[in-house]
């Protein structure tokens, strides 16, 4: 979120079973992370904070697969806390719907940091 008001929202990373990654309207589509493949590329994209950008700094996570059922907010605490960036950053995780979840880091860093990351290939 961009703290003049004109610039883009929060990221949003949609995850699915298609093991693809595509940039739609400002979210990236990433494996699911119960089934995520090892042969996932990183993406740079546009849709990342920037240094003038106001904070709190939103991530979302989400799948797309109907099959799946609710991306729980702890679970991806759990996964989060593995990483040693994440650790002291992360403000707050909650549910925004069954199959969303919301992050707020404090800095725009680590909250591009998650975009891309391989907690996501790996889970």
């Amino acid at each position: 979120m961009s703290g003049n008001g004109g610039g883009p929202g929060p990221p949003s990373v949609n995850l699915n079973n298609n093991n693809q990654m595509n940039n739609n309207d400002s979210q990236i589509n990433v494996s699911s992370m119960d089934t995520v493949s090892s042969n996932f590329e990183k993406y740079d994209f546009d849709n990342k904070y920037q240094p003038a950008d106001a904070g709190p700094y939103q991530v979302f996570l989400e799948h797309t697969d109907k099959n799946l059922g609710r991306l729980f907010p702890i679970r991806i605490g759990f996964y989060l806390q593995q990483v040693i960036e994440f650790r002291n950053d992360v403000i707050d995780i909650h549910s925004v719907g069954l199959k969303r979840v919301k992050v707020i880091f404090r800095t725009y860093k680590i909250a591009n940091l998650l975009i891309n990351h391989e907690i996501l290939i790996k889970n």
